[in-house]
C-alpha cells in the first residue's frame, strides 16, 4: 500500500485527499516500526492546508509519538514566527487532546491564531468556548477583552458592508425556467 500511496502523492500533489494519504502513510510507517518516517508523514499532513479530519488525526498521532507538550511548544514557535497555518493545524488537532489542560490551551491559542488569520467569527466562537470552560481562570480577563475586540471588529465590518448579513432567500438562478417562473409570478400578482 505504501508504494501506491507514494506514487499517488507524487503524481497528484494538489489532490483533495493529499492529507489523508500522508496520514495513512504515517500510520503504515508507524505500524511497521519506522518511527522517523511516520513522524515525517504526520508532520507533512499536519502542515497541509486546509485542515481536515486527517490533519487532526495526524496531529493526535504525532502528539502520541513525541508528546503533546512538545507539539504544543512547536505550535507556539510557529505562531510567534507568524506561521499561522502550521500553528492553526497543530492547535486544532491538540484541541481534541484527552489532556484537558493541553486541550484548553490549544483552544485559546487557536482562537488567537484565527484572529490573526482574519477569521474573526471563528475566533469569537473559540473565545466563547474557552470562556465557557475557564471563566474563573486567571487569563479570563484578558480573553474577555480580546473577545470584545473581536466582536468590535465584526461589528465594524458589518457597518462598512451593510449587506454582509443579508442573503437572498433563494439563490440567484438563470435560465429559461426561472424567467418563466418570474413571469408567472408577475401574472399572479396582477
Amino acid at each position: 500500500m505504501r508504494p501506491m500511496l507514494k506514487d499517488f502523492l507524487k503524481d497528484n500533489p494538489d489532490n483533495r485527499i493529499y492529507t489523508d494519504c500522508l496520514t495513512r502513510l504515517g500510520e503504515a510507517s508507524q505500524k511497521m516500526g519506522s518511527w522517523t518516517d511516520a513522524e515525517i508523514y504526520y508532520k507533512r499532513a499536519l502542515y497541509s492546508w486546509p485542515a481536515n479530519n486527517a490533519t487532526k488525526r495526524a496531529g493526535l498521532r504525532l502528539a502520541e509519538m513525541i508528546g503533546a507538550g512538545v507539539l504544543l511548544e512547536t505550535a507556539h514557535l510557529f505562531f510567534a514566527s507568524d506561521r499561522y497555518i502550521e500553528a492553526y493545524n497543530i492547535f486544532k488537532a491538540l484541541s481534541f487532546c484527552e489532556d484537558k489542560k493541553i486541550a484548553d490551551q490549544s483552544i485559546i491559542c487557536l482562537a488567537y491564531c484565527s484572529f490573526h488569520m482574519n477569521r474573526w467569527q471563528e475566533a469569537l466562537d473559540l473565545f466563547l468556548r474557552w470562556l465557557g470552560d475557564n471563566f474563573d481562570a486567571p487569563e479570563s480577563a484578558q480573553v474577555q477583552t480580546d473577545y470584545r475586540q473581536c466582536q468590535a471588529i465584526i461589528d465594524q465590518c458589518r457597518q462598512w458592508m451593510p449587506g454582509i448579513d443579508r442573503q437572498p432567500p433563494f439563490p440567484e438562478r438563470s435560465g429559461l425556467i426561472v424567467r418563466i417562473l418570474k413571469k408567472a409570478g408577475e401574472w399572479v400578482k396582477m
